[in-house]
């Protein structure tokens, strides 16, 4: 920007450090109080904005996709836990604490903990679409709040 402006603008684009802080100024934030009059300049501004827009849409998906992983994770970590529990047929206070901890810690509804109780008692696979659940849903076709209760109605 220094080449392309400093001749026309010298009080703005004086040397490569002033052209640095106003490419930066316009990543962040748009032009800022100086505009490009050359059309090199405005070629220079047009790229620099669209790269702008274009590192913080690349960073919203980095962390997005990290979010959705740590998330599916959690999940998977409670179902092996769930099952695990569950290989004598039933829950213990001591694993029903156990496992509402790790529901409260890893931050999972109440949806999410009875479709993992559903999946391990009717032996559905986890990653199954929300129609797989028929076997734990009441007369309304509403999930049961607490797993327990697919648990009996699964049973029966």
């Amino acid at each position: 920007m220094h080449f392309a402006e400093g001749h026309e603008q010298p009080e703005y684009f004086e040397s490569i450090p002033h052209a640095i802080y106003w490419s930066i100024i316009t990543i962040t934030s748009g032009y800022g109080n100086v505009e490009p009059v050359t059309i090199a300049g405005e070629i220079i501004a047009l790229g620099t904005g669209f790269l702008g827009v274009c590192m913080a849409a690349i960073m919203t998906g980095i962390v997005a996709s990290a979010f959705a992983t740590q998330l599916s994770r959690k999940k998977a970590v409670y179902a092996q836990q769930l099952q695990k529990a569950m290989e004598d047929g039933t829950l213990s206070d001591e694993e029903k604490a156990s496992l509402d901890k790790l529901k409260a810690q890893f931050g999972l509804t109440e949806k999410t903990s009875a479709r993992n109780f559903c999946d391990v008692n009717t032996g559905t696979n986890i990653d199954e679409s929300v129609n797989s659940h028929k076997h734990c849903t009441g007369i309304h076709g509403i999930l049961f709040a607490h797993p327990t209760q697919c648990f009996r109605n699964a049973r029966r």
